[in-house]
């Protein structure tokens, strides 16, 4: 029992919920979508295995880590269009895969040098049409234009989403750090009370003692002067001795005579 939850344990470190919907996301691309020669499969797959491995590597959590990331998802996106009809590819719309990418592990201005180069990849297709074989009509050029706008949209709000998710941890984890330091301080006021009184009745226990001796040696005392007794003697008319107060010798004396 313990070494399946182990292999459990080390299961869900390996592959968690998250990694499932996206190898079911791109299965999907690739069974279902426009185009299924060899070639887009295997893109396909290279983006699916880099969506999932990137965040278990502490390398891709880095700032060169992200733009490296960025670049490879960028280059397999740019060869997958460009195979694939290229300006009018209907797989432009994976270009969201770098740039939500940079948008959520870059800052601002790394966010904006990422969209403005993940448009340039997609507008730098038009260089590879022949203006006299093809023709582009003006609503296809329209269509263009609010795909490379859609872009710097996704971006902006992806990055303020994720910027919103760090201030709100940092203001956790200040949080926890009040938490913190206040139950160090209670815990040194709790151990310096505890000294405090042991301090008090390692002092106290002598006084004590002094004070039970001196009782003691009272109760002593009185005890001897009770036994010592005190009698005296008067004598009745019959000659006879009476017993009243004075001490053992007073006795003595008085049999004697």
């Amino acid at each position: 029992m313990g070494l399946f939850n182990g292999l459990l344990v080390r299961t869900n470190r390996l592959i968690r919920p998250q990694d499932l919907v996206w190898i079911c996301l791109f299965a999907a691309l690739a069974i279902f979508g426009p185009d299924q020669t060899a070639f887009t499969t295997t893109a396909l797959l290279a983006l699916g295995i880099l969506q999932v491995v990137e965040p278990k590597i502490p390398f891709f959590t880095t700032t060169s880590g992200s733009a490296v990331s960025f670049l490879n998802k960028l280059v397999i996106c740019y060869f997958l269009i460009g195979f694939t009809d290229g300006i009018a590819s209907s797989y432009w719309i994976l270009l969201f895969l770098p740039v939500i990418s940079a948008a959520t592990s870059l800052g601002l201005i790394g966010t904006g040098i990422a969209t403005v180069v993940a448009c340039g990849a997609y507008v730098s297709f038009l260089i590879f049409v022949n203006p006299e074989v093809y023709y582009i009509p003006p609503e296809q050029r329209q269509e263009i234009i609010l795909r490379i706008t859609i872009l710097p949209v996704v971006a902006y709000l992806t990055h303020q989403l994720a910027e919103a998710s760090r201030l709100e941890a940092r203001r956790y984890q200040a949080v926890a750090e009040k938490l913190a330091e206040a139950n160090r301080n209670l815990q040194e006021a709790e151990a310096a009370i505890r000294a405090a009184c042991c301090a008090g009745a390692v002092v106290g226990r002598p006084r004590a003692r002094t004070a039970e001796s001196a009782r003691d040696n009272e109760d002593v005392s009185g005890d001897v002067g009770q036994k010592r007794g005190c009698f005296e003697r008067s004598r009745a008319g019959d000659g006879r001795f009476h017993i009243e107060r004075g001490g053992p010798h007073q006795l003595a004396d008085h049999t004697l005579s």
